[in-house]
């Protein structure tokens, strides 16, 4: 599946997820709580699937297990942005400093396998800091995070060092966004 039929769906989904938030019911109370239950492992959430199985039928298992991760983060932190990446997000953070720099340079450094737990701790911030969260991008960008161009990390990189930096790099991120040794 490409990039932009990800994109509808990942949309689709959040969308729907927003609803069922909105609602402010007893029972989308439920709903949420149960979402939530999956951010420690959503690929082996099984009060996940009533809610997102006619979603993600014919998805591959990564594929299943960012759309998942997604829904689990959503409904942990369900304020969600229009627009922007998860780098433009993460400069919205306050305080910057050099160790926070360290930190995002140290997430797109992270392996796939390894990627969620990294993604979840920063969604907690986020929600500290009550800043919204492209989810539709954010789950179609788990989805790329393997890819070998690793454009999705570049993304990152250049959308937080470019607000954080007013587009001045120092020659470490440089090397990254030009397809240093590990981004």
């Amino acid at each position: 599946m490409e990039r932009p039929l990800w994109r509808n769906k990942a949309a689709n989904l959040i969308s729907y997820l927003a609803k069922i938030e909105a609602a402010k019911t007893g029972e989308s109370r439920k709903i949420m709580a149960n979402l939530r239950r999956g951010l420690a492992d959503p690929a082996n959430t099984a009060v996940m699937a009533p809610y997102l199985a006619r979603w993600i039928q014919s998805e591959g298992e990564w594929q299943r297990f960012c759309y998942y991760a997604g829904a689990a983060l959503f409904a942990l932190h369900p304020v969600a942005a229009q627009s922007g990446n998860f780098g433009n997000h993460l400069a919205l953070l306050p305080r910057h400093t050099p160790s926070l720099d360290d930190d995002v340079t140290r997430l797109v450094e992270t392996g796939r396998d390894a990627l969620y737990g990294p993604v979840q701790r920063w969604v907690r911030r986020l929600k500290a800091a009550d800043v919204p969260v492209n989810y539709p991008d954010l789950i179609c960008d788990m989805i790329a995070w393997g890819h070998p161009s690793r454009f999705v990390q570049r993304a990152w990189l250049l959308a937080y060092f470019s607000v954080i930096n007013g587009g001045q790099f120092s020659p470490e991120i440089n090397s990254l966004l030009i397809g240093g040794n590990h981004v």
